[in-house]
């Protein structure tokens, strides 16, 4: 008797834990599903400072990260938000948000580089 209920413990077991993963790896699909780069409308630099205004495909407190890389060349701004859900139709209104970025060094001839001006 003992061993069956062992037997079913650990049936039960692996099933609540290929529960759990496949949960957490719907959930992931649908954050990367809803994950959009921001369209990056203007930025400006004072010194080492780059001041970027951007629209979020949601609202601005929908934005998930903001970045800068840097490089000897290029300065690439990397902001994204979770968007709405595809299919629904979205707000004619897009917010403008800005976003601050303390460089290395200052902007200068730098290239600067976003989703916008990718290939």
């Amino acid at each position: 008797m003992g061993d069956s209920t062992t037997r079913r413990g650990v049936r039960a077991g692996v099933w609540i834990t290929a529960v759990v993963v496949a949960g957490i790896g719907l959930a992931a699909a649908l954050v990367a599903l809803l994950l959009e780069q921001t369209y990056v409308l203007s930025f400006a630099a004072d010194s080492d400072t780059l001041i970027v205004s951007h629209a979020p495909a949601g609202s601005c407190d929908s934005v998930v990260w903001e970045r800068v890389t840097e490089t000897a060349t290029t300065v690439s701004i990397d902001i994204r938000s979770i968007g709405p859900i595809p299919g629904i139709p979205r707000n004619a209104m897009q917010e403008e948000c800005v976003a601050t970025f303390n460089l290395d060094a200052p902007l200068g001839d730098r290239e600067v580089v976003t989703a916008n001006t990718l290939p």
